[in-house]
């Protein structure tokens, strides 16, 4: 187990983020997100234990991985579902050190279209489409009060194929899991079968009453329809079956969400595949029609969208039209002067960012009234932040200011400016 003892700020955090309004700047919030998007560098056990410490304990957390090294893809993302299942956290890893297909991922700035709405950087789109069909499918399972686990777990299964290798290997499914599955699957039809015989009956049973015995009309399957005008229950097959589809396909869209907040985060790449999710969101006109109503409802439950040193995502026409669906939700935090919120440059087209700015202060976070522009040359940037990185290993230097710093890049800078109110460590 990591850390000793629960941070001071974990106590209640749940509740809070639940009672937190949308487009309201949360500073609680802002310190788990900004844990949840250091974190995100290490593996799923180190994850769930840092978010047990943060107030998640008995939470459920699924990681989604897409790598194709010769299509630059190599995205992770951490969901997190509450032990209540009203609170979802989406959380995306930035760009790891040591891996160059998220440096290349990165660096594959061409602009594509975002459906209607204006260009975005390709990389980060490829990335962001990678493991977004297995994400909507857990989010679309929590919106409703499943467990994402499940929910995933239940789409593998229902679109596995099993293939076998040129040596004779076979990789399938776990078939003792699969027949475990199918038999709860039978359990529940039996049940439903079985619910559906017991309505029936119940609605049998009052118009018989003058006929005999309730229980003498339960007992009589194949009464004759000429002198009843009860269904008969010779029926009771078909309209379990009838009960078993409106189960599975109706009701789902009358029930309330369970769901009721989702925030979403990330550092750095992560942030700006934070980003392209919540945009995601808001193209329910580009999805497919039984997935419009679940994300319309995913939009309200949307709290808000953190993200630490992000870059810039899109043209001006994606900022502006992004902005007015979640402009107001979207809180972009630069240290510094971190040199990545300031790219793409400018040699690798206009690019724009929207959201609310804050910059790190004495205290914690607060509002900026300017804002980002691009850098002229990445190479630039990136040079004079390699310097400012060396600059401030070396007391002696720091007299030198450079525009630009790797160093205010760092995740954990971003983690203990959002922790300051707390005692704790990065540990804790």
């Amino acid at each position: 187990m990591l850390g000793g003892r629960e941070a001071p700020s974990a106590r209640g955090i749940v509740e809070h983020l639940l009672k937190s309004r949308p487009g309201e700047y949360d500073s609680r919030a802002a310190q788990l997100l900004a844990t949840a998007s250091a974190w995100a560098y290490s593996d799923i056990d180190t994850f769930t234990r840092i978010m047990g410490r943060r107030g998640l304990q008995g939470a459920t957390c699924v990681e989604v991985s897409l790598t194709n090294e010769e299509l630059f893809v190599d995205t992770s993302a951490y969901l997190v579902q509450s032990p209540c299942k009203q609170l979802a956290i989406l959380c995306f890893r930035g760009t790891r050190l040591r891996n160059v297909i998220t440096w290349l991922t990165d660096a594959a700035v061409k602009p594509e279209p975002f459906h209607a709405a204006g260009t975005v950087h390709g990389g980060f789109y490829r990335a962001a489409r990678a493991v977004w069909s297995p994400l909507l499918v857990m989010l679309r399972g929590a919106l409703h009060g499943r467990r994402i686990d499940d929910e995933l777990s239940r789409e593998i299964e229902r679109t596995a194929v099993r293939s076998v290798t040129l040596d004779g290997l076979v990789r399938s499914v776990d078939e003792a899991r699969l027949d475990k599955v199918l038999e709860e699957v039978r359990a529940v039809k039996k049940l439903i079968v079985q619910d559906a015989k017991e309505r029936l009956l119940d609605k049998v049973a009052p118009e018989s009453a003058g006929r005999g015995r309730p229980e003498d009309a339960a007992a009589t399957p194949g009464c004759d329809e000429s002198t009843s005008s009860a269904p008969s229950a010779a029926l009771a097959p078909h309209a379990a079956a009838g009960h078993l589809r409106a189960r599975e396909a109706g009701p789902m869209r009358a029930e309330k969400p369970e769901l009721r907040a989702l925030y979403i985060t990330g550092h750095s790449l992560g942030g700006a595949l934070a980003v392209l999710a919540a945009s995601q969101l808001f193209m329910a006109n580009e999805a497919p029609e039984d997935a419009v109503e679940d994300l319309q409802a995913l939009q309200g439950c949307l709290r808000g969208v953190y993200t630490f040193g992000q870059p810039m995502v899109g043209n001006k026409v994606f900022a502006d039209k992004l902005g007015r669906c979640f402009g107001d939700k979207l809180f972009r935090h630069v240290y510094g002067v971190d040199v990545v919120p300031s790219l793409p440059p400018i040699s690798a087209g206009s690019f724009s960012h929207f959201g609310q700015e804050l910059r790190a202060n004495g205290s914690g976070w607060g509002e900026h009234a300017g804002k980002v522009n691009q850098t002229w040359s990445a190479t630039l940037g990136l040079a004079l932040g390699v310097a400012a990185f060396v600059i401030e290993q070396l007391p002696f230097l720091h007299w030198i200011k450079l525009r630009f710093s790797l160093a205010d890049h760092s995740p954990l800078t971003y983690l203990r400016v959002s922790q300051r109110r707390d005692s704790v460590t990065e540990f804790d």
